[in-house]
């Protein structure tokens, strides 16, 4: 998508460059169209038309990886606009509860499935919630 996206606006990209570029995961530019939603950052015009083009773009040349990261479609504008205050809301409420610098410590058992088989499942008397 990168590639396409420069050839389309006629910059010639050297192989350093895109031997540079490699890297680069191609989730993340769905990863950020998902990021401006969830936190109501899609209100003005300018970040609309880049979310609209980098989906066209995305379903034009992968758009079955592009479903599966971005399960919905871009809607209007004033779609964004109307849930943006609320998303807004609970994005910063999000974030700052994450800088409190409380720790709680939980008792009663809690249990953990391990992911690695030889290990198993384990119990605990308690747990920590917070930081």
């Amino acid at each position: 998508m990168t590639f396409e996206g420069l050839l389309r606006h006629g910059i010639e990209v050297d192989e350093e460059m895109m031997d540079s570029m490699l890297g680069v995961s191609q989730d993340s530019a769905a990863q950020c169209v998902v990021q401006l939603r969830d936190c109501g950052a899609i209100t003005s015009p300018a970040v609309y038309e880049m979310v609209k083009h980098v989906e066209q773009l995305a379903m034009r040349l992968a758009p079955d990886w592009w479903k599966q990261i971005v399960p919905w479609s871009v809607q209007p504008l004033r779609y964004y606009k109307k849930e943006a205050m609320a998303k807004r809301e609970r994005f910063i409420v999000r974030h700052r509860e994450r800088q409190y610098p409380f720790l709680v410590y939980v008792t009663g058992q809690v249990e953990y499935p391990e992911d690695d088989p030889l290990y198993g499942t384990y119990v605990t008397e308690g747990t920590f919630l917070g930081r």
